[in-house]
């Protein structure tokens, strides 16, 4: 029985060393894991270091950031032997080349929940030297803003952003980030640009309408860029990348975009001054130029709506003035306005209108400077018994006459000066129901329009002219004598056909026998020639054109009584002969 019991027992722990045996090889030995993963809580550091054991292996290095706030991490990578496969983000840390040993360093930020990954690819006859180190640190830096145009994430019109950028070394556009700026008024906007790593960080503002077409551009690498300007009211887009050149590897960099600004200050009116209280000028400039110093200045003067051209406008042409200095983009400035700047140029009367206009098209009160017309020219005068007849009187100087302005004509009555006529266009006009034989005094003023239409007072010219004594000749006879008839021929074309013409002339002696002298005359007139004499018989030759003879013709006799141009004329005795 107890045998029995022993090879019984024998029996079950051979059975039993079996199974177990057979357990041993059913259940399969786990592969080595080349793979790591880093669940980051906090600040830490990691290290890998990849022996022989990884030759002709793949290697999947993960990590996320399980924190709740952005997370530095600085990554330094080498390799030897070993190809490195990354994601965009990680591209700097990217190493196709496993035939070379390779070492990179940079950063990136992880935020809250990003896992990002590595591959390591070990050649066949890979040995060592390929490891990684990660240093996890808290960061205040995360990647913001919109990753497209529509995406663009709202900021302060007031304060500072900082976020990071990472250039793939691609296409700067992949990667950049879209912010956007609302106005609700016209402001002032200051942009600061900084890239904290010195590696170059563009900005570019466009209006929300307009994706296509940037308003600014800001550029930041070693040194801070800046934008200050106007923007009216509305949505605006900012656009940042980092931007180094992309022969380089990938990184990481932080920016600073510092805003500020004030409500835009329009202007409400711009103050236009001269130099001087009366400015005006006249014919001296011929002589000797003269200059006007103009200031204009913004209301109020911090007003952001700055001044923005001269306006020069009036009867004066803008080739007899020479206006010097700018006004564009300042709240006060001067300039100079000079007349006379060519010596061979004739005088120029009348005005000229300056004002000034801001940028918003806010327009200056006026400064008007007025050319004073140059003394009236006053000649062909003929006094009458009764009247004086002024045939030329016109404004302008010694050498260039001009009839294109008005003169004012006043007569002397006592101790004032009476307004008698205006003349207009050098025409011809006459002052009459004057007494004969009487000395009278005219002063002609020379006028001009100015800016509101009105004349302005020139120089003025102070004139005396006596009337003729009111006598007529009383004639005992007329006679003609010496008569000629002459004529040269001309050919010429006439009604069409060319022809030989004959133009006729009429010579002839004109005798009058007064019945008595004329007291206080110099002479007489006859048909227009002056035949100077006191006596009663005159004598003079006449010439008319066309043939005469045999025409009854009136002849003109009228005594003169002045010795000056102005004849002084008394009243005509006309008489008709016959000329044979």
């Amino acid at each position: 029985m107890k045998k029995t019991n022993r090879q019984t027992t024998k029996l079950l722990s051979l059975v039993m060393a079996i199974l177990a045996v057979l357990c041993i090889i059913s259940v399969p030995v786990k592969a080595q894991d080349y793979n790591h993963s880093f669940i980051i809580t906090g600040p830490d550091t990691y290290r890998i270091a990849f022996g022989e054991d990884y030759r002709g292996k793949e290697s999947v290095t993960t990590i996320r950031n399980q924190t709740t706030i952005p997370m530095r991490l600085d990554i330094q990578r080498s390799v030897a032997r070993t190809k490195v496969v990354t994601p965009p983000k990680l591209k700097q840390f990217e190493w196709i080349e496993n035939s070379v040993t390779n070492t990179s360093s940079g950063f990136v930020i992880l935020e809250p929940g990003e896992t990002i990954s590595m591959t390591f690819i070990f050649r066949s006859d890979y040995s060592s030297g390929s490891s990684c180190m990660l240093t996890a640190t808290r960061s205040n830096i995360s990647d913001i803003g919109g990753k497209a145009f529509v995406q663009a994430q709202p900021i302060p019109v007031e304060g500072s952003i900082s976020g990071a950028l990472v250039d793939y070394g691609l296409n700067p556009d992949e990667n950049a980030r879209y912010f956007s700026l609302s106005l609700a008024t016209k402001r002032y906007v200051n942009l600061e640009l900084i890239s904290n790593n010195k590696n170059q960080v563009t900005a570019w503002v466009y209006s929300k309408d307009n994706s296509t077409s940037h308003m600014a551009k800001l550029e930041s690498d070693a040194s801070a860029d800046h934008f200050s300007g106007i923007l009216d009211a509305g949505d605006y887009v900012l656009k940042l990348a980092y931007t180094r050149r992309q022969s380089t590897p990938a990184r990481t960099e932080v920016f600073t975009l510092n805003i500020s600004g004030r409500e835009y200050i329009q202007a409400t009116g711009v103050t236009l001054t001269c130099s001087s209280s009366n400015p005006s000028f006249d014919s001296r400039i011929k002589k000797k130029a003269k200059t006007f110093t103009i200031t204009a200045t913004t209301v109020p003067a911090n007003s952001d709506d700055k001044l923005s051209c001269i306006l020069a406008d009036g009867n004066i042409p803008g080739s007899d003035y020479l206006i010097s200095g700018n006004v564009e983009g300042q709240n006060q400035a001067t300039f100079t306005i000079t007349y006379g700047i060519a010596s061979w140029a004739h005088y120029t009367y009348g005005y000229t209108r300056l004002s000034v206009k801001t940028e918003a098209g806010v327009l200056s009160n006026n400064v008007d400077i007025i050319g004073k017309a140059a003394a009236p020219v006053v000649s062909d005068v003929t006094s009458y018994y009764n009247k004086i007849l002024f045939n030329k009187c016109q404004i302008g100087d010694s050498m260039y006459p001009s009839a294109s302005q008005p003169v004012k004509v006043y007569m002397k009555s006592g101790k004032k000066w009476v307004l008698k006529a205006t003349v207009k266009n050098g025409r011809p006009f006459q002052i009459k129901k004057l007494k004969p034989n009487t000395k009278y005094q005219f002063k002609f003023v020379s006028a001009c329009k100015g800016p509101d239409g009105s004349l302005i007072n020139g120089s003025s010219t102070v004139k005396t002219y006596r009337t003729g004594r009111k006598v007529k000749p009383a004639i005992r006879s007329i006679s003609v004598s010496n008569v000629k008839v002459t004529y040269n021929s001309r050919f010429e074309k006439y009604m069409g056909k060319w022809t030989w013409r004959k133009y006729y002339t009429t010579r002839f002696t004109v005798n009058v026998q007064l019945k008595k002298q004329l007291p206080g005359t110099q002479g007489l007139y006859i048909d227009g020639v002056k035949c100077k004499g006191k006596g009663t018989s005159f004598k003079v030759n006449l010439s008319y054109s066309g043939n005469h003879r045999g025409r009854k013709t009136p002849i003109n006799v009228i005594p003169y009584s002045n010795t000056s141009r102005d004849k002084g004329l008394g009243i005509n005795a006309k008489t008709k002969v016959i000329i044979r």
